[in-house]
C-alpha cells in the first residue's frame, strides 16, 4: 500500500511537470487596445490578473511555484517626432515607476504576482511584454506580448525620408541604390514609386511599390520600412526625378520626390578639320568655288555621352559664308554608343571672292565646363593665268646716245576672273 502511495504521487508530480504552461495578455478596456492621446501627460493602464477595473487582462496558468514574473517594455514607434518621451511600468504595482523594471519572483510566502500598471505619455505604437519563469519543474517558461495604439488626436499621413542624390557619373556602380524609408506607426498604410515621364531612360521599379495598383501595404504598428530604387539600372545621361507617394487608411496622403543629374565620364574632345583644297596645296582653293565641303569630325567623345555642342564661326574673309547655327550632336538611342567620334555636317563653300579665310569650330561638353576650338585657314585664288609679255620694238640700236627712243609693252593671256596683275620695266 505505501509503495502504491509512492507511485501515486510520483505520477502527479510527472504529470504535473508535463502540464503546459501558458501565459496571455487580452484587452478589456478598451477592448481594441486603441486610444487617443496628445503629446504629454501620463495615461495609465492597469495589467490583473481576473478582477474588476483592469485594462489588460493577465491569464497565467500551469507553472510551478516558484515563479518569476518579468515585465519588460519592448518597444515604441512615436506618431509625432517631437513627442518622444519612454513609457513607464510598476512592478509590482507598488514599487517605482521604470521603463524595465527588475524580475520579481513569487516563492509561496511571497506577495509578487503578474499584476502591473504601464503608463504612456504620446502618441504612438507601443509594446510591452510579461515573461513568467519556474526552475522547478524542470523549468518552465512562457511570454506574451501586448500592444497599445495610442492615435494622436489629428491624423498624420506616413513620414517618408528620402536619400539625397546630387549627382552621378556613368557607367553607375551596380550596387547604386536610391533608399527611401516610409514610416506611420499608428495606422496601416500603402506607398508605391514613380518615374517621371521626362527621365532619359524607364528603369524597372520594385514590386511591389511600382504603381498605385501595386503598392507595398503596411498593417497597424509597423515600425519604419525601407524601399529602394536600383539606380545602377541606369545607362542613358540626363536628369532623372523619382516619386515616393504614400498614403494611411484613413486617406492622409504624402509624398516625397528627388531629382538628380547622371552625367557621362568626361570626355577628351579633340576636333579634325579637312582642308576644302587639293593636293598639292590643300589649303588653297581656285575660283570659281562652287559646292565645295568643308568637314570636320569631334574625336574623344565619352561612350556615355550623347551629346557635345559644336558651333562655326567665321574669324576672317572677304566674303561672309553662310554658317550653320549651334548644334548637339545627334543623340544616340543605343547606350554606352559605339563610336566615340562625330562627323559634323559638311559647310559648303560656295561664291567666294578671293582673299584668306578663316573658320573657327568650338566644341562644348554638355556636361562639363570648359571648350576647345580649332581654325581653318585657307586661300581663295584666281585660275592661274598664261601670261606672254611682249616689248616693242623688241630690239632697238643706235650710235647717238641723245637719241630718245620709245618702247611699248604688252601683256596677253590674263585669266578673265583674275584679280589684279603687276607689271614693272627693270633695266638689266
Amino acid at each position: 500500500m505505501k509503495a502504491f502511495a509512492f507511485l501515486f504521487l510520483l505520477s502527479l508530480v510527472f504529470l504535473t511537470d508535463l502540464r503546459a504552461q501558458s501565459v496571455t495578455l487580452t484587452w478589456e478596456v478598451p477592448a481594441s487596445g486603441e486610444v487617443t492621446k496628445t503629446c504629454g501627460g501620463g495615461l495609465l493602464f492597469q495589467a490583473r490578473t481576473p478582477g474588476p477595473f483592469a485594462n489588460i487582462r493577465i491569464n497565467v496558468s500551469g507553472f510551478c511555484s516558484p515563479t518569476t514574473y518579468d515585465w519588460d517594455f519592448v518597444s515604441f514607434i512615436p506618431a509625432l517626432g517631437s513627442c518622444t518621451t519612454l513609457p513607464q511600468i510598476r512592478h509590482p504595482i507598488s514599487a517605482a515607476w521604470l521603463n524595465n523594471p527588475p524580475p520579481c519572483s513569487n516563492p509561496p510566502t511571497a506577495t509578487c504576482g503578474p499584476n502591473a500598471d504601464i503608463r504612456i505619455f504620446h502618441p504612438g505604437f507601443y509594446t510591452f511584454r510579461l515573461c513568467v519563469t519556474s526552475t522547478a519543474c524542470g523549468g518552465q517558461s512562457a511570454c506574451a506580448e501586448i500592444s497599445i495604439r495610442a492615435l494622436p488626436t489629428s491624423n498624420f499621413p506616413p513620414a517618408i525620408t528620402m536619400e539625397n542624390i546630387i549627382e552621378l557619373t556613368l557607367p553607375i556602380a551596380n550596387t547604386e541604390r536610391l533608399e527611401a524609408s516610409v514610416l506611420d506607426p499608428t495606422d496601416a498604410h500603402t506607398f508605391y514609386w514613380q518615374q517621371a515621364g521626362a527621365n532619359p531612360m524607364a528603369i524597372i521599379l520594385p514590386s511591389p511599390g511600382d504603381s498605385p495598383s501595386n503598392p507595398v501595404s503596411r498593417p497597424r504598428g509597423s515600425n519604419t520600412t525601407n524601399t529602394e530604387v536600383d539606380i545602377s539600372q541606369i545607362t542613358k545621361p540626363g536628369t532623372y526625378c523619382f516619386t515616393l507617394n504614400a498614403q494611411d487608411e484613413f486617406g492622409a496622403a504624402s509624398n516625397a520626390n528627388e531629382c538628380f543629374l547622371v552625367k557621362p565620364a568626361p570626355s577628351t574632345l579633340g576636333i579634325s578639320i579637312t582642308p576644302p583644297g587639293t593636293a598639292p596645296d590643300p589649303n588653297v582653293l581656285i575660283t570659281p568655288v562652287n559646292n565645295v565641303p568643308l568637314n570636320a569630325e569631334i574625336t574623344g567623345i565619352s561612350v556615355y555621352n550623347d551629346k557635345i555642342r559644336y558651333e562655326w564661326s567665321q574669324i576672317a574673309g572677304p566674303t561672309a559664308i553662310p554658317l550653320p547655327p549651334p548644334a548637339y550632336t545627334a543623340n544616340i538611342n543605343d547606350i554606352p554608343v559605339s563610336s566615340s567620334t562625330f562627323n559634323c555636317p559638311p559647310i559648303n563653300l560656295n561664291a567666294l571672292a578671293y582673299g584668306v579665310y578663316t573658320l573657327r569650330l568650338t566644341v562644348e561638353d554638355e556636361y562639363y565646363p570648359g571648350l576647345i576650338t580649332q581654325d581653318i585657314t585657307f586661300e581663295v585664288k584666281p585660275p592661274p593665268s598664261n601670261l606672254v609679255v611682249s616689248v616693242n620694238p623688241a630690239i632697238a640700236t643706235t650710235t647717238d646716245p641723245y637719241h630718245d627712243y620709245t618702247f611699248s609693252g604688252e601683256v596677253t593671256g590674263i585669266h578673265v576672273n583674275s584679280d589684279v596683275i603687276q607689271t614693272y620695266w627693270r633695266a638689266e
